[in-house]
């Protein structure tokens, strides 16, 4: 076969030594020019993709520029590994007092997922539960109860944040229940953010009251929740937990207000 009175195989070797010609002109700076280049285009793609999530994935406001470098915490090594895992079903729960920085770990891996381009993401606040729900269940809606649910229970990477502040404890309780057991079912990474200790944690699942009991009484509570309860057995199975201390970032940076 010819093409323009030569073969394919000439036309395929006159090519080939005009990339090799190219290739040999091409001098140490203009490769370092060229790497320059595409790490920028490269690292403003990747911070359009963190623009877009924003957006997409609900994340608040205040917390659009939350990043584990920005705002490092002794967790931050931790929770960027696990947020990247990949076929990761993970349960990561964060314990602590408000203003230890949460909300900003939880902020930061829907980032950082973003930026390196291996997933989407959505954040849910339990605060605004009974509102959702309300909406939902409104006839005309977008949205029913039961899409929303599959929404939650299937999308890659699902991160609930202040969970026990619903006014109806039973209905979030129950909420939560169904989200956890569908995400541990599909195998999905599930991020969990409260103020709770542990063990309040554990009762608040199980519709449990721990009012009054001694410390010796929790700690054999929290055994028997944990090995004859359904959804706290199937979480501690995938569970990584940390109880974030110290002093509030919200005191800290409002040190003058009284």
């Amino acid at each position: 076969m010819e093409l323009n009175g030569k073969s394919v195989d000439d036309l395929l070797a006159e090519k080939f030594k005009t990339m090799q010609e190219a290739a040999e002109n091409i001098t140490p700076e203009m490769e370092a020019k060229f790497e320059e280049e595409e790490r920028k285009r490269l690292h403003e793609e990747a911070l359009d993709r963190v623009d877009a999530s924003n957006r997409n994935s609900d994340v608040p406001r205040r917390f659009w520029d939350a990043s584990f470098s920005k705002y490092p915490s002794e967790i931050s090594e931790k929770a960027r590994e696990l947020c990247l895992k990949e076929k990761s079903d993970t349960i990561f729960i964060m314990y602590g007092m408000t203003g230890r920085g949460k909300t900003t770990t939880l902020c930061s891996a829907i980032h950082a997922r973003a930026y390196e381009g291996v997933g989407s993401s959505y954040y849910f606040t339990l605060r605004n539960l009974e509102m959702v729900l309300r909406r939902c269940r409104t006839y005309g809606t977008d949205e029913d109860e039961v899409t929303f649910m599959r929404r939650l229970s299937e999308c890659p990477f699902l991160c609930l944040d202040e969970v026990g502040t619903c006014i109806n404890q039973l209905e979030e309780a129950t909420f939560l229940r169904n989200v956890i057991s569908a995400r541990f079912d599909n195998c999905l990474p599930t991020w969990i953010a409260t103020n709770l200790t542990p063990i309040e944690f554990k009762a608040y699942l199980s519709g449990v009251d721990i009012k009054g009991k001694s410390r010796e009484e929790l700690v054999k509570l929290s055994e028997d929740l944990v090995n004859n309860v359904v959804i706290l057995n199937r979480i501690k199975s995938v569970a990584v937990e940390e109880t974030l201390v110290g002093e509030s970032y919200r005191g800290a940076a409002n040190g003058n207000i009284q």
